[in-house]
């Protein structure tokens, strides 16, 4: 396995590696890298390495020259080959109870998503976003996840009903256009949270598959799975990284300013890093890096936006940066990507 932390459901990880093992291609190329094997992904409310699962989608990519297969894939999907959360979907009462069954439950197929419902009721947003490494790209296994949520609840449903709204955390260099044809819905990328903004009306449209009585059943062993799972860790690093993200545009990313957002002090948070085995600079620099990598990569964003975005006060300090870090200009970085 890759890494212990953070996990997800297997259950996508392994039905999309069998779609892409029948298209013709070997167990051995659909996992490389991954760090995992068929036969860990087989059991569906066992987690596996995040990045690893995230890691299979891109191999499909990579294999298959599409980058949208995964959407189509997921289009294709069936809550029942969820698990346990999708036989709780199938028998909702309605995209309401779907969804906040996902906010409830969300720990027992994930230990990196954070959910959040609380604009739900007014706005009709269900809002998730992934505490994990900057470093860790999970875009194309968020699309994936959006394109069987949408396409599982439609046939579900007496009538079709998408959302007002899809955005996305991550970036799209390309195809951004076919996304959103494939989704049937308006899409916007590089937002603070993903998320599905629907009318508020629709998401008490009745499910055709409703069973009240086996959902409290479900709901009843769901608490159980829920109280068996580990509590998460805290974990510094990524901590820091989210406050890094959310103070970084503004160019006030020092190690006071940080700590005082996380409530502690430098010297405190110095302390934490330092029994993490690392420092706030390297987390800093770690984190700039991994996002300069992913703009380069999957958007058309000019060097000087990158530098603004990361905090650098003009775009040679920038450069200058990420030359020291991959040996690279960025200009070659984004050439090695074409």
């Amino acid at each position: 396995m890759m890494q212990s932390y953070p996990k997800h459901a297997t259950a996508m990880g392994r039905d999309f590696s069998e779609y892409v093992i029948s298209l013709g291609f070997s167990e051995a190329d659909v996992l490389r890298g991954t760090g995992l094997t068929l036969q860990e992904l087989q059991d569906s409310e066992q987690l596996a390495s995040l990045q690893g699962l995230a890691r299979i989608l891109d191999n499909g990519i990579a294999l298959t020259g599409d980058d949208l297969i995964a959407v189509r894939w997921g289009q294709t999907r069936r809550f029942a080959k969820l698990g346990l959360i999708g036989y709780l979907g199938r028998t909702s009462k309605d995209i309401h109870s779907i969804v906040t069954n996902l906010a409830r439950y969300g720990k027992v197929f994930s230990t990196a998503m954070e959910i959040d419902v609380s604009h739900l009721e007014e706005d009709g947003i269900f809002r998730w976003r992934f505490d994990i490494p900057a470093k860790v790209d999970v875009g194309r296994f968020v699309e994936a996840q959006v394109s069987q949520f949408l396409h599982g609840t439609n046939r579900l449903l007496p009538r079709t009903v998408l959302p007002k709204q899809v955005t996305f955390c991550h970036r799209r260099k390309h195809n951004a256009a076919e996304l959103e044809k494939l989704l049937g819905c308006s899409v916007s990328f590089g937002a603070q949270w993903n998320s599905l903004q629907y009318r508020v009306a629709d998401l008490s449209v009745p499910l055709s598959t409703s069973d009240e009585a086996l959902h409290k059943i479900l709901q009843a062993h769901a608490d159980l799975v829920l109280a068996q799972r580990p509590k998460n860790r805290s974990d510094i690093e990524l901590t820091v990284e989210r406050a890094i993200a959310d103070r970084m545009a503004t160019g006030q990313t020092s190690v006071s300013d940080v700590a005082r957002d996380l409530g502690m002090s430098a010297r405190t948070l110095a302390r934490r890093l330092g029994d993490a085995d690392t420092t706030y600079q390297t987390v800093l620099s770690n984190f700039r890096q991994a996002m300069a990598d992913r703009y380069l990569k999957n958007s058309d964003m000019s060097q000087s936006e990158i530098a603004f975005l990361l905090g650098y006060s003009d775009v040679s300090s920038f450069a200058s940066a990420f030359k020291r870090w991959t040996g690279q200009s960025p200009g070659e970085r984004r050439q090695a990507f074409v």
